[in-house]
């Protein structure tokens, strides 16, 4: 017998609206939690991608980000980074000065030593449940009902897309 296939909820991008009170919201937060939620709301990086970055991925002279890898956390082997979910997964992204900027600041809130552009208190990879957690507590702030994180990146695509970026 062959199943018939689940329907996938139709996932929806945040109203201009929405994205205004959450932009707002954001510049209220530390630099480093700013500068990660403007990596979801405007590369759209997925969560593990963003997760997995290291400092030496940001290139502040060529003004770029390259998503080289993700970051799991599998049960009983631990973290676990491997490349991104998909062959174009692996990229350089053009950034802002905006952007750069609050890399660029977020290095001096970072623990010594670490490589990791968000490191949980240990040094570690922030665990995802740890990062939706803030997400849901960022929406809260800005008064906009619970949505999924990934929501961000169709929200990046979607401004992007009608701004006249090229699809692919």
């Amino acid at each position: 017998v062959v199943k018939p296939r689940a329907l996938k909820p139709r996932v929806q991008a945040l109203t201009a609206p929405h994205r205004q009170l959450l932009w707002d919201a954001i510049e209220t937060l530390s630099v480093g939690e700013q500068l990660r939620w403007v990596l979801a709301l405007r590369f759209g990086l997925r969560q593990s991608e963003a997760l997995g970055l290291k400092i030496s991925d940001f290139d502040v002279n060529q003004r770029t980000l390259s998503i080289l890898r993700q970051v799991q956390r599998i049960p009983h082997q631990g973290w676990v980074f491997t490349p991104p979910k998909s062959a174009q997964g692996v990229r350089d992204i053009p950034l802002d000065d905006h952007t750069v900027e609050l890399f660029l600041e977020a290095l001096s809130g970072l623990p010594e030593g670490s490589e990791l552009v968000f490191p949980s208190p240990d040094g570690s990879p922030r665990h995802a449940s740890t990062d939706r957690k803030a997400w849901l507590r960022l929406l809260k702030r800005a008064g906009i009902p619970p949505v999924p994180l990934h929501t961000a990146r169709h929200t990046a695509a979607t401004v992007m897309i009608t701004s006249g970026v090229d699809v692919k």
